[in-house]
């Protein structure tokens, strides 16, 4: 099929009604909603089984890998675009305890898996040396970061890389939303939850379905220009198109200058949204921004991301690599497991579990997952995660863009031994930390019900109460 205007426009109607059947299958099927599966990823699966990579009757082109290198730029473009200074004063123990935790998990998904699959792995299987870094590309970093990665190894002459990091987002998402149900029962259950007694007052019904009912449905964002001149929207979607073209120009000249150096274009990409970003709170143009606009329109970047990147999978990569696949899923889940089960309990002296739950999410899919798996436990959001993380993102957003800009690069020239053995190294240095500043407290299972007493508030359903029942 020779590709066309026409081709694009077909392609991204496809997905469009993907996305619709996916979100319909969210609202009529039970299974889906027991397991609140994102429409996004419904679709993706439909676009594998039923697209040019499984049975073929959607018509879809061979560039859904290029669509989401594409619409990865954007979505990175548009990050610093929506962001605000954070408050100083929320720099403390809560802060230091989300560093030290998110820290940790990122390092070590990189460092232990890349040993793991070197090390261990490698004597059973050919694998390539970057095999373990598909791990936390998957897993901490997401459908998105899965995209970028796959095309930073394109230079490399590692073709694979693409599909494996799809399916290990993928899977991580299904962990994320699966496992994390599960946890959040067993967490009531057992009296870990500060404002929820019962699992089975955890979801409400939009929550399953995914439709919001009208007396609930709230603006998406705010107009800040006039429609008469440019339609609001087209406004803040042309500030994210700026970061993106700048990106994709930007590494078409650092190609040029070096041509032995590789820049994605995403990182370019959010270092122009930076500029963007700079430019707009000197010039006063800022309060004319509209985050909500500008995280809508990366969302929607992101839904056609992963819907076009599962269906992008060639499952014959897949079935070659089952085999080490499993064995390095199984030992991300161990991992992430580890934090929350065995660290999440010393590491956050207040509201540990809510805050487990909601670093669990991400770490294995997305941050959409760990706000999800916090709504479902802490409604009300006093256990104050989101603030905390926002902060910890700042401070960390340097050191994840670096793995993922330079990792591909390091791996790529024969590095990765090096690569992985920093991160395992440097992934001790937040645990060091977290003890020396005195962020690390006795397990909070055996203190809980006398901090909830202290502060007033419940702590999960009382035994004598449920006894009763």
């Amino acid at each position: 099929m020779q590709f066309s205007p026409w081709v694009l426009f077909t392609d991204f109607a496809f997905l469009s009604v993907l996305l619709l059947v996916g979100q319909l299958a969210r609202n009529y099927i039970p299974l889906l909603q027991k397991y609140m599966l994102p429409a996004s990823l419904t679709a993706g699966f439909l676009g594998l089984a039923f697209g040019p990579n499984g049975l073929g009757y959607i018509p879809l082109s061979s560039q859904l890998g290029t669509y989401s290198s594409i619409l990865i730029v954007m979505v990175f473009g548009a990050l610093p675009i929506s962001s605000r200074v954070t408050d100083a004063k929320a720099f403390g123990r809560e802060v230091g305890e989300m560093w030290s935790y998110v820290t940790f998990g990122c390092l070590a998904q990189y460092g232990l898996a890349m040993l793991l699959s070197i090390f261990v792995f490698g004597l059973v299987w050919q694998l390539h040396p970057g095999f373990g870094y598909m791990l936390a590309t998957g897993f901490f970093g997401g459908h998105g970061t899965a995209a970028a990665v796959g095309a930073s190894f394109k230079p490399y002459a590692w073709a694979d890389a693409t599909s494996l990091a799809m399916t290990s987002a993928t899977v991580g998402v299904i962990a994320s939303v699966i496992g994390g149900l599960i946890l959040v029962n067993y967490g009531a259950r057992r009296g870990y939850t500060r404002e929820v007694s019962s699992p089975d007052k955890m979801i409400d019904n939009e929550m399953l379905t995914g439709m919001i009912p009208p007396g609930k449905q709230k603006p998406i964002g705010k107009e800040t220009t006039s429609g008469i001149s440019l339609e609001s929207l087209t406004f803040h979607l042309s500030l994210i198109m700026l970061a993106a073209i700048a990106g994709r120009y930007g590494t078409i000249w650092f190609g040029r200058i070096i041509p032995s150096v590789s820049v994605p274009e995403f990182c370019v990409a959010l270092f122009a949204g930076y500029v963007i970003q700079w430019v707009l709170s000197r010039t006063g143009g800022q309060k004319y921004v509209d985050s909500a606009s500008i995280n809508r329109l990366s969302n929607l970047a992101t839904d056609y991301l992963i819907v076009a990147g599962i269906a992008s999978i060639k499952l014959p990569v897949v079935i070659q690599y089952a085999g080490p696949l499993s064995a390095l899923f199984v030992a991300g889940i161990a991992l992430v497991l580890f934090q929350a089960i065995w660290m999440g309990p010393r590491q956050f002296k207040d509201y540990w579990f809510e805050k487990s739950m909601f670093c669990y999410g991400f770490n294995t899919g997305t941050l959409v997952n760990g706000v999800m798996l916090l709504r479902i436990i802490d409604p009300n959001m006093k256990s104050r995660s989101m603030e905390t993380y926002a902060v910890v993102g700042l401070v960390d957003r340097p050191m994840i863009i670096a793995l993922i800009a330079l990792g591909p690069a390091l791996i790529g020239t024969g590095y990765a031994v090096h690569f992985a053995l920093a991160c395992s190294v440097l992934a001790i240095v937040p645990l060091v930390v977290s003890k020396l500043f005195g962020w690390w407290h006795p397990d909070q299972r055996t203190v809980g019900d006398a901090v909830g007493e202290a502060v007033g508030e419940p702590i999960g359903e009382p035994v004598a109460e449920t006894k009763a029942n």
